[in-house]
């Protein structure tokens, strides 16, 4: 494009210098010179003057691509190269998503996961030991309004206790508040007895509203509470224990048979994504979609033109097709330099 306009306005000067031309004609043929390269963006006038486009943005068929695009192959033989989000993203309100995790389009563009969910796999998740309820995650074990399934409110007077109501049955140590089982001990919302509220500043000890905790105990939203055996503050105020499970010198422990503690959640390593084989080891979902079987990662299918090179589900597919056919060449000779090292022992 610069070439091409400086070549026109030298043509059009050497003209205008030998009087073959008008000034009118001129002016005229120079302003049709320059309605293409006004028409460029800001990025594509950079690359048409350095060669190369602002950072974080790629060259494309003699255009430079919005952020987090990349340059495609053609549609068909004999196309041309084209701007496009890569495999796995898709384009939700002019940005490039992957609609397996994204919040605010979570399978699909514009649709957005609850308070409290996240998005796995393209659906929108609750944390584990909760259910989405009228558009909430909610602890069906113990909410009074969704009790042991959405929408199954308890009558007025019983709680929610394991996932059954019952007019009695809350821990020990609590009772029963407006449905909820909460320590008159501690609970400023319930100080001592169902109704009483702490004024603002101060806190829950012992029944009495106070400004200060005794010794051992921590203010926590204003309840003074044991971190080392309360299973709703353990260890810190925002611990809670899974259901099932206890408070013990600040850890939860005491899962169900079958699973594990990892984090706040009693899961199954044998199946977990996030937690395959043991707490932390997430498989991966670069340009894949995985699973966990039998506490080891698998990867179930690439998404197009993506490939698994090196054979580590750990890694995902990590080869477009263009480089499928070296690194499975390399993949090929680790294996067989590997087998020979094996055999020379």
């Amino acid at each position: 494009m610069r070439r091409t306009t400086e070549s026109t306005l030298d043509t059009l000067a050497r003209g205008l210098a030998s009087g073959g031309m008008s000034r009118r004609d001129v002016l005229r043929a120079g302003g049709a010179a320059f309605i293409g390269a006004a028409a460029m963006t800001p990025a594509d006038a950079w690359a048409a003057v350095t060669g190369r486009c602002p950072a974080h943005r790629v060259k494309c068929h003699g255009t430079c691509c919005p952020k987090g695009e990349v340059c495609l192959a053609p549609k068909h033989k004999g196309g041309k190269r084209r701007c496009g989000c890569p495999g796995h993203k898709t384009r939700c309100s002019g940005a490039c998503v992957d609609m397996t995790s994204d919040h605010n389009h979570c399978g699909t563009c514009g649709h957005k996961c609850g308070a409290g969910q996240s998005c796995v796999k393209g659906a929108c998740t609750c944390p584990s030991g909760q259910a989405m309820c009228s558009g909430a995650c909610v602890s069906l074990a113990g909410d009074p309004g969704h009790c042991g399934a959405c929408g199954n409110a308890c009558p007025s007077g019983q709680a929610c206790v394991s996932g059954q109501c019952a007019s009695s049955g809350c821990p020990a140590g609590q009772t029963i508040c407006g449905g909820t089982c909460v320590s008159l001990a501690s609970d400023p919302q319930h100080c001592g007895a169902c109704g009483t509220v702490c004024q603002a500043g101060s806190v829950c000890a012992n029944g009495t509203c106070t400004f200060q905790c005794p010794a051992g105990e921590t203010n926590c939203a204003g309840a003074c509470v044991n971190l080392s055996s309360d299973p709703n503050h353990c260890g810190a105020c925002t611990t809670t224990c899974p259901t099932g499970t206890t408070c013990g010198n600040g850890t939860c422990s005491g899962c169900p048979a079958g699973t594990t503690l990892c984090g706040n959640a009693c899961v199954n390593l044998s199946s977990d994504f996030n937690n395959c084989g043991k707490c932390g080891a997430k498989c991966s979902s670069y340009f894949a979609t995985s699973s966990c079987q039998s506490g080891t990662c698998h990867i179930d299918s690439c998404v197009p033109n993506w490939f698994d090179c090196d054979g580590n589900p750990l890694t995902g597919c990590e080869c477009l097709k263009a480089a499928a056919a070296p690194c499975a060449r390399r993949r090929r000779r680790s294996i067989l330099s590997d087998h020979r090292r094996r055999s020379s022992w």
